[in-house]
C-alpha cells in the first residue's frame, strides 16, 4: 500500500518537469489513494509514545494506552511506614494522566485543511516520522498537602506528665497523667523523589520514616505532687476546749486545691475551704458562747448606778482566732488547735456617763389623775416609784408586773377602786393601771417594741386627753394575768425616769439615754358607740338597810384602734396595731338589804321601773344579780 503511495508521489514529482495540470492530477491521486486506505487508521509515520502506530485504528490504539496508563493513574503512588500503606489516587497527589488529547492530535494529522495542507502533512511523514507523547502533570502543591495530610495523620502529640484535681462524688482528689512519647515524620525531599516525569508509566514506592519525640514533663517529676495532696487531705483537725471536742476532716477543708508554679516542677496549692469550717464553727459558737448577763441597776435622784443584782460574765468563741490556727494547723499538719473564748464583761461596766447619755430625752409619757382619790393617788405615786430608775441593757425585755412586784400591802399598795371583769370594786392597788398606761404612753413614743399589752374593760376618763391621748391609748394590769412588756431593741442603755407631780395631778414617764433617731406617727379610728345597758342594781350587806351608793356609771361601749408608724432615718422600720373592744358599761348602785335579804331599788335615785310585759312575771323585790354576764 505504501509503495503504490510512493510511486504516485515519485510520478507527481517527475511530472513537476511538465505540466501543472500533470501535478495536480498526480496529488490528488495521492489524497485519494490515503483516504480510502487509511479511513480509520493512523497515517504511516505516526508515533505516539515512541512506537509507530501507523495503519492502526484508533480504537486500538486507545484500548493499549488504557491498559498502560489507567491503572497508573489510578495508583500512582504508594507510601510505607512500616506495616501501614497508604495507595492514593492520581488526583490527590496532583497526578494526571492525559492521553486522549494527544492521541486526537495524532489522528487528526493529514485529515484537516485543505487539500494542499493534508497533501504536505501526509507526505512528510513518508519521509520524517511524526511523535506525540502521553502528557503526565504533577501538581507539587497538590502532593504537599496530601503528604501535610499524612505527617498529622502520622503525628502523635507528646503527652507531657500533668497533675490535676479532679472531682469524686464531692471529694477532690489529685490525679497524675502519665507522660507518653509523641511521633512525628522525619521531612524528607518528596519533591526530588517526583521531579522526573515519566515517559512510561513507573510506580513509585515513598518509605515513610517517622522519629519518637520524648515528652519535656516525665511522671516522676509530678508525682510528688499527688503525694503531698493524699498526705494534707488524710485524717482530721481536731478543735478542743475543756469538756468539748469536734473535728473537721482534712479532705473538706482541702476543697480548694490549685497546682501552681512550672510544669516540670508543679507545686500544690491549697486553700483551707472557710465553707466546712463555719459550718463545725457555728456549732461551736451556739455551744460554747454563753451571752454575759447585764447587772440589774437603778439609777436614783442623784444620778447615781445603784446595783439590784450583780451581773454575770460570758464567753464567745474568737472565730476569727479559731479560723487562723485552723489553717496553720491545715498546712503544718498538726492535729489539734484549742479552741480560742473571749470572756465577756457586761457592757455597763464600762460605759461612762458620756456614753450612757442620761441627761438626753427620748420618748415621754403622760397621764392626769385630776379628781382621783387618796388612796389612789398614792398607789400612783408608790407603783410610779418602784419602776423609777430603771435601766433597760440592750436587748432586755421590760416587764411590768416584775419591776413593780406583787401588788400587796407589803409592797406599799393601798387598798382602791380597781376594774373587775364585769364591774369597779375595792382591791389593793386601785390605780396602778394609771401607771403601766402612763409608761405604755412613753415606750409607744419611743418606738421600742411592745409584745403585750391590754386594754381595759371599759373607757377611764383619767386616760382620754385628747388627739395625743384618743380612747384606746392605756394599758391595763391584771395580776398575773395581764402585763405590759416590751424590749430595749436599741444598742444603747435605756433610763426610765418618772415626774410625779401630785399638785398638778400628772405623772410622766421619761426614757433617757443616746438618740435613737425614731420618729414615732400616731393614728386613731374610732368605731360607733355602743349604748351602755340599763342601770344594775345589786344588794349588799356592807350598807345600812334602804342606802344607797353608785359604784360605776354608765359608759357607752366603743371599739378603737391606735396605729403606730415608727420610721427609721425616712424608712418605715415598723406598723403596728393596739385595738381595743371596750364594753358598754352599765351604770351600777348597791343597796343596803334587810336581815332576810330583800332590799327597796326604789331608793336609788332616778330609779325606774321596767315595764312589764303581758306573759312576764311580777317584779320581785330581790332582783338577779346583774353583774354576772
Amino acid at each position: 500500500m505504501n509503495i503504490s503511495r510512493r510511486k504516485i508521489l515519485f510520478l507527481g514529482r517527475i511530472g513537476l518537469v511538465g505540466t501543472g495540470a500533470t501535478v495536480l492530477s498526480g496529488a490528488l491521486a495521492f489524497l485519494a489513494v490515503g483516504q480510502a486506505r487509511y479511513a480509520n487508521r493512523f497515517y504511516p509515520g505516526v508515533h505516539f509514545d515512541d512506537e509507530h502506530i501507523g495503519g492502526l485504528t484508533l480504537n486500538e490504539v486507545r484500548e493499549r494506552l488504557e491498559s498502560r496508563w489507567d491503572a497508573f493513574a489510578d495508583v500512582p503512588v504508594t507510601f510505607r511506614l512500616g506495616e501501614k500503606i497508604w495507595r492514593p489516587m492520581g488526583s490527590e497527589v496532583g497526578i494526571s494522566v492525559d492521553y486522549a488529547t494527544p492521541l486526537s492530535e495524532a489522528f487528526s494529522w493529514g485529515r484537516l485543511g485543505g487539500a494542499f495542507r493534508r497533501f504536505e502533512e501526509q507526505r512528510t511523514t513518508l519521509d520524517l516520522s511524526r511523535s506525540w507523547r502521553t502528557r503526565v502533570r504533577f501538581d507539587p502543591r497538590v502532593f504537599m498537602d496530601y503528604v501535610d495530610r499524612l505527617a498529622i495523620e502520622v503525628h502523635q502529640p507528646v503527652v507531657d506528665a500533668a497533675a490535676r484535681i479532679v472531682d469524686k462524688g464531692g471529694r477532690r482528689e489529685i490525679v497524675i497523667n502519665s507522660a507518653r512519647a509523641g511521633r512525628e515524620l522525619i521531612p524528607l525531599d518528596y519533591m526530588a523523589v517526583m521531579s522526573d516525569q515519566p515517559e512510561r508509566p513507573r510506580y513509585v514506592v515513598i518509605h515513610l520514616r517517622a522519629r519518637s519525640v520524648a515528652p519535656s514533663i516525665v511522671t516522676a517529676s509530678v508525682s510528688p505532687v499527688a503525694e503531698e495532696a493524699r498526705d494534707i487531705t488524710s485524717g482530721h483537725i481536731e478543735l478542743v476546749a475543756p469538756g468539748h471536742r469536734w473535728a473537721i476532716a482534712r479532705e473538706a477543708l482541702a476543697s480548694e486545691m490549685a497546682i501552681e508554679g512550672p510544669a516540670s516542677a508543679p507545686r500544690l496549692q491549697v486553700t483551707a475551704n472557710y465553707l466546712a469550717f463555719d459550718r463545725v464553727a457555728r456549732e461551736i459558737a451556739r455551744t460554747l458562747g454563753v451571752p454575759a448577763i447585764e447587772p440589774k441597776i437603778r439609777v436614783d435622784l442623784n444620778g447615781t448606778i445603784v446595783p439590784l443584782a450583780e451581773g454575770l460574765p460570758g464567753r464567745k468563741v474568737e472565730t476569727e482566732t479559731l479560723w487562723a490556727r485552723v489553717q496553720a494547723a491545715f498546712e503544718t499538719r498538726q492535729p489539734r488547735v484549742n479552741i480560742p473564748l473571749l470572756i465577756l464583761r457586761p457592757t455597763i461596766t464600762s460605759l461612762s456617763e458620756q456614753d450612757l447619755q442620761f441627761d438626753n430625752l427620748i420618748a415621754e409619757g403622760t397621764s392626769e389623775f385630776v379628781g382621783s382619790k387618796e388612796n389612789r393617788i398614792h398607789n400612783i405615786e408608790n407603783g410610779s416609784r418602784l419602776i423609777d430608775g430603771a435601766v433597760l441593757a440592750p436587748g432586755e425585755t421590760f416587764s411590768f408586773n416584775e419591776t413593780v412586784g406583787n401588788i400587796t400591802l407589803e409592797n406599799g399598795f393601798v387598798e382602791g377602786l380597781v376594774i373587775a371583769p364585769n364591774q369597779t370594786e375595792p382591791g389593793v392597788g386601785g390605780g396602778i393601771c394609771q401607771v403601766s398606761t402612763t409608761l405604755f404612753r412613753a415606750v409607744f413614743w419611743a418606738g421600742l417594741p411592745i409584745s403585750e399589752r391590754w386594754q381595759h374593760a371599759y373607757r377611764v376618763g383619767y386616760y382620754e386627753l385628747g388627739p395625743k391621748a384618743p380612747p384606746g391609748f392605756d394599758a391595763a394590769i391584771w395580776q398575773p394575768a395581764q402585763d405590759l412588756v416590751f424590749t430595749n431593741d436599741t444598742p444603747s442603755h435605756i433610763l426610765i425616769r418618772r415626774i410625779f407631780d401630785p399638785e398638778k395631778s400628772t405623772l410622766q414617764f421619761q426614757l433617757r439615754g443616746p438618740a435613737t433617731g425614731r420618729h414615732v406617727e400616731l393614728k386613731a379610728w374610732e368605731g360607733d358607740k355602743i349604748e351602755p345597758p340599763p342601770m344594775r342594781i345589786e344588794p349588799t350587806d356592807e350598807l345600812p338597810e334602804g342606802q344607797a351608793e353608785q359604784t360605776d356609771n354608765a359608759i357607752p361601749g366603743l371599739r378603737t384602734i391606735v396605729h403606730r408608724k415608727v420610721l427609721l432615718n425616712g424608712r418605715v422600720l415598723v406598723k403596728d396595731n393596739f385595738l381595743s373592744f371596750f364594753k358598754p358599761w352599765p351604770e351600777r348602785w348597791e343597796v343596803g338589804q334587810a336581815e332576810d335579804g330583800t332590799f327597796d331599788p326604789k331608793v336609788v335615785p332616778g330609779y325606774t321601773p321596767p315595764e312589764p310585759t303581758p306573759d312576764a312575771e311580777p317584779e320581785s323585790a330581790n332582783p338577779p344579780n346583774v353583774a354576772e354576764d
